[in-house]
């Protein structure tokens, strides 16, 4: 939950006050947004605050409305306002709805100031994984004309301003800041098709010098999926550096810290589906697997990386019922791993194949490629992967192919706090081998590691998604 719901709560009532007066948002609602909306359309206001303007436009025009916020007393207040909206208290990070692709309309106004960009990445692509296709995903933002005019936030080499101080109704806030082109390629980059931008210049009424640039963005899902960006793809995936015994170590380092939540949600499906001879292959599978204890299954391991095998693996033709990769994609080279992994299951019915790699938000990840390239390293795309994968096994008759989004983290609690960044720094550039070692990743890094530990104090996001593709079942 947001460090600042007690402040959100505290000033409730100014809020209220300006959300009364939010011409802009009403305007852009009704001539834009609203026309390009279904009858009884669903929508999701994230960061509702207390149902006014957007929420009770959205009911008074038929469209059944879910307001999210995370201040109880804003929920309140929004309940009995807007009272045929719904109406929850929660963190935007942690909530889902009750299925993907559930919103004609997802709206997210002014609630992304107090997240770093890590987590602004990630609430972007869950903007886009929350929308139907062909729905409008819509987000405003607002920014300082004296600020840009004076040029004194601190835009990165990528647009954004992080931890930049805010003062908001009386209390201090540490704030992300972008221009709206900014947010256009964020948003792009879900896979969201661009509509249009509504800019307005609001001044507060008796002062003069205080005005703000109001950016309103509108953009369409399209058929692309969020899960497999960002977008555009490059022409190549990149590959991860060869294994060294440094690397060795630093991804030993990673598969102790990092949680095991997504392997218990793979040992679900081996489960219920009664596979009986499992193959899995992945830095770190041994470990993970037998720590969440199946039973009734044979299971055999490969590290993956490791020179146990080159392009073939050590076992006879239709071997396996179930064969599960995690991260393999990323060292070896998609067409000959999965025409192995084909062989190597077996034609009966029913079988399949689980896949694992980094989702387009994975924090670590993110961290890593910019180490990459930072050493004039390709960087490494998974959802290329992922979507290669899917394909080859499509075309081997594995006609049910769903991708599944899920959180992991690495956890940093066993280090100080002060210690975490370089810990995380000596962690990326071992994986790298990085020219220069430690301090040339430091150096490359220093600001997203301040920011990211600012964002998460104990851990390092490494969000992924699974690859289920089965067969007769």
């Amino acid at each position: 939950m947001s460090q600042y719901q007690d402040v959100y709560d505290t000033i409730m009532q100014d809020m209220e006050a300006r959300a009364d007066s939010n011409a802009h948002m009403l305007d852009v609602l009704k001539e834009t947004v609203a026309p390009l909306l279904p009858p009884n359309a669903k929508a999701l206001d994230l960061g509702c605050g207390p149902g006014e303007p957007a929420a009770a436009y959205l009911v008074s025009q038929g469209y059944r409305v879910t307001g999210l916020d995370f201040a109880p007393s804003i929920v309140e207040i929004a309940q009995k306002k807007v009272p045929d909206a719904e109406f929850i208290r929660g963190d935007m990070l942690t909530w889902e709805p009750p299925s993907p692709g559930l919103y004609d309309l997802v709206l997210a106004s002014h609630c992304f100031y107090n997240f770093p960009f890590a987590q602004i990445r990630t609430l972007a692509f869950k903007l886009a994984h929350w929308a139907k296709e062909g729905g409008i995903v819509a987000v405003v933002t607002s920014l300082k004309v004296e600020a840009l005019e004076e040029k004194t936030l601190p835009f990165d080499a990528h647009g954004w301003a992080e931890g930049v101080p805010n003062l908001f109704l009386e209390h201090t806030f540490r704030c992300t800041y972008a221009e709206a082109h900014t947010w256009r390629t964020l948003l792009e980059s879900t896979g969201l098709e661009y509509i249009d931008l509504n800019q307005r210049i609001l001044q507060r009424p008796g002062m003069p010098d205080k005005r703000n640039i109001t950016s309103f963005l509108t953009l369409r899902k399209t058929t692309k999926n969020p899960l497999l960006g960002p977008y555009h793809w490059p022409d190549i995936p990149g590959i991860a550096p060869p294994l060294t015994s440094s690397s060795q170590q630093g991804w030993n380092e990673f598969i102790k810290r990092i949680n095991k939540d997504g392997i218990k949600r793979i040992a679900d499906i081996i489960r219920q589906e009664s596979f009986k001879d499992v193959l899995c292959i992945g830095l770190g599978a041994e470990e993970m697997m037998t720590s969440i204890g199946l039973q009734g299954q044979s299971i055999d391991f490969l590290k993956g990386p490791e020179k146990e095998f080159d392009d073939i693996l050590p076992f006879p033709d239709g071997h396996f019922d179930a064969v599960i990769a995690l991260g393999v994609f990323t060292f070896r080279p998609l067409d000959s791993l999965t025409k192995e992994i084909l062989r190597v299951l077996s034609s009966r019915d029913p079988s399949c194949v689980i896949v694992v790699e980094g989702a387009p938000d994975n924090e670590f990840h993110n961290l890593l490629n910019n180490a990459l390239t930072s050493q004039s390293k390709p960087a490494i795309h998974h959802g290329i992967l992922l979507h290669g994968a899917a394909k080859h096994l499509q075309e081997a008759g594995f006609a049910d192919a769903t991708f599944v989004p899920f959180n992991n983290w690495l956890s940093f609690t066993d280090i100080e706090q002060e210690q975490r960044e370089e810990k995380a720094a000596e962690l990326l550039a071992s994986l790298i081998d990085a020219e220069g070692g430690l301090q040339s990743v430091k150096a490359a890094l220093k600001h997203q590691l301040e920011m990211q530990f600012a964002g998460r104090t104990e851990e390092i996001g490494c969000q992924a998604v699974m690859l289920i593709a089965k067969k007769g079942s």
